[in-house]
């Protein structure tokens, strides 16, 4: 199995700022969610070296995984397989 080595936070002259991740990344974002807007998905490719599946789904929202449990499902069975 490979290490992952993923965010951790920096000092920089008393700041903290991320580092971008080194592994791949599924992300799955309910397209329905008041808490995460989809804006908030813009650019976030740029904090990863490696690469980003992105997975929207229209009808669910915040609790993704149960508002679409057998989409996310096979969206993680997919991925980890490929």
């Amino acid at each position: 199995m490979r290490k992952l080595k993923c965010a951790t936070l920096r000092s920089n002259n008393g700041y903290r700022h991320p580092v971008n991740l080194e592994c791949s990344v599924l992300m799955i974002h309910g397209l329905m969610d008041t808490a995460l807007l989809p804006g908030a998905l813009n650019n976030t490719w740029e904090w990863l070296e490696k690469d980003l599946t992105l997975v929207t789904l229209p009808d669910a929202g915040h609790f993704v995984q149960q508002d679409a449990s057998e989409t996310v499902t096979q969206a993680m069975v997919n991925w980890l397989t490929k």
